[in-house]
């Protein structure tokens, strides 16, 4: 019953926040091995991380989908998995990862339906050693976001992002501090977020480069948002040649159904209103 209530309190804080932070999720033999696969992925060409099995052993992670199937009932993977390392300036902005990313826009927006696709994303560096955090705008996935001063305030953020004026990259800072959660992260943390959730990657220090190594995968519960994710990852992100290019495409569909969270592949792209061009 104890785990139970302390379950049902996790998934209450996430979808009121929009995200959730479990610290070392991983072990240190994982991290070593994922930190290694996320080098070969460099150091190879056509590297598709659908067919690898290491890459999958995250994305079908036990601990992670239990999660996930405790908070939407049952789980869909939208067939997004990358392995990455991003090397992040202080021109960074706020985004969302979901088709429809202005608020109230889109079917992404339903006020009947509640959102219900997740970015996965766990680290294989330390913020202190690389220099890079992650920052979450608490609750900005909620319809009323657009409303906040805090909304405004991202705007003039994002507006701002190329000035090369000391002071203002100063006051940029700040309003980075006054709208969003940092969090600081090492090797081997998870983090969950809704899609819609406005985040970035983070430097510590102005005007230094900082880098990040991680594995990012996307899921969604039944529905209409997650068909919808999957279709526009696959068709308008162009990852469809990744779908193609399983040598053993049998294999994979196999593995997502022996999981129970694989998802009809898209044959075609589908019209999604509003739906963003980056």
């Amino acid at each position: 019953r104890y785990i139970k209530k302390k379950m049902n309190s996790k998934i209450k804080k996430f979808n009121s926040e929009g995200f959730i932070v479990f610290k070392n999720f991983f072990n240190i033999k994982e991290c070593n091995e994922f930190s290694e696969l996320i080098d070969k992925k460099y150091e190879q060409n056509n590297f598709n991380e659908l067919e690898n099995e290491q890459a999958l052993k995250f994305a079908l992670n036990d601990k992670m989908l239990d999660f996930l199937n405790e908070t939407f009932g049952k789980t869909y993977f939208t067939h997004d998995l990358v392995a990455s390392i991003d090397k992040i300036n202080y021109k960074y902005t706020f985004h969302r990862d979901n088709p429809c990313r202005r608020t109230s826009y889109g079917p992404d927006w339903d006020k009947d339906l509640n959102y219900n696709v997740v970015t996965a994303i766990a680290y294989f560096s330390d913020s202190e050693d690389v220099g890079s955090t992650l920052r979450v705008i608490k609750k900005s996935h909620l319809n009323k976001y657009k409303y906040s001063i805090s909304n405004l305030l991202r705007i003039f953020f994002g507006k701002t992002r190329d000035t090369e004026n000391k002071y203002m990259i100063l006051l940029r800072r700040i309003v980075e501090k006054m709208i969003s959660y940092e969090i600081k992260y090492k090797s081997g943390d998870l983090v969950l977020f809704y899609c819609n959730l406005y985040h970035t990657g983070g430097i510590t220090k102005i005007k230094e480069f900082a880098t990040r190594k991680a594995m990012v995968a996307r899921y969604g519960g039944s529905g209409k948002h997650t068909e919808n994710y999957a279709n526009y990852v696959l068709y308008y992100r162009d990852r469809i040649n990744q779908i193609q290019n399983i040598k053993d495409l049998k294999n994979y569909k196999s593995l997502l159904k022996e999981k129970k969270v694989f998802l009809e592949i898209p044959q075609e792209k589908k019209n999604i209103p509003h739906v963003s061009n980056k």
